[in-house]
């Protein structure tokens, strides 16, 4: 899927509801929570896409289209920033934001 000159960046919003939804028990691994983390974000060849004060403002202007805060929280990050957002989720293609998949 790497492509020269195509950066690709992984949002913290989807590390965070990583860690969230195994603390659950929604989602599962072999391996240790602490050890996949560390992996996404320090030892993987992505760009972790911070929350910055900036995407606040696109949230919060978000109709209700989609329920479900991660999502939303993703949605307002490509809007702000212009990034094609790789999902299958029809509800996040709702919003008119380029997708893949």
């Amino acid at each position: 899927m790497s492509q020269p000159g195509v950066a690709i960046f992984v949002s913290v919003v989807s590390v965070w509801e990583i860690v969230l939804k195994h603390q659950a028990g929604k989602l599962l691994f072999a391996r240790d929570l602490k050890e996949i983390v560390n992996q996404i974000l320090y030892r993987s060849t992505w760009t972790i896409l911070p929350i910055s004060p900036e995407h606040l403002p696109v949230l919060a202007s978000l109709p209700m289209l989609h329920k479900d805060l991660f999502d939303r929280l993703l949605i307002a990050q490509v809007q702000h920033t212009g990034m094609v957002i790789l999902t299958a989720d029809e509800n996040i293609k709702k919003y008119g934001i380029r997708t893949i998949w």
